[in-house]
């Protein structure tokens, strides 16, 4: 069985400042992976598996623009983040969604803004 947790935080410096979630898995086959993504691309793949739905997972954390790096904002997001990559794992369908797939591949470039046609 595969598991995953939202464990490591790390910041980025630069012109582009901002915070990145690593998701730790353990692939079926054993292998352990880490992929560091940010707090735009958890929302485009909950809006992409329409989990706002779920009770569980109802109240996605609010963007901030005023508090984005403070301790509490990064550990309430981490901490949802966790759990919606859980719920993601115990549910084929989700787990196996095509957006899913992407959004773990740490040499996949997942968006960061939803790109309007």
């Amino acid at each position: 069985m595969a598991t995953i947790a939202v464990e490591q935080v790390q910041e980025t410096d630069g012109s582009d400042r901002h915070t990145e979630f690593g998701i730790e898995y353990t692939a079926a086959n054993g292998e352990l992976k880490t992929t560091w993504r940010r707090f735009s691309q958890f929302k485009i793949l909950y809006d992409a598996l329409s989990l706002s739905t779920r009770e569980d997972l109802k109240d996605f954390p609010h963007k901030s623009m005023f508090s984005t790096f403070s301790d509490k904002t990064v550990d309430r997001r981490q901490s949802f983040f966790d759990q919606m990559m859980k719920v993601i794992l115990q549910e084929p369908v989700l787990f196996q969604d095509e957006n899913t797939v992407k959004f773990l591949d740490p040499y996949f470039d997942f968006p960061t803004k939803i790109v309007k046609k």
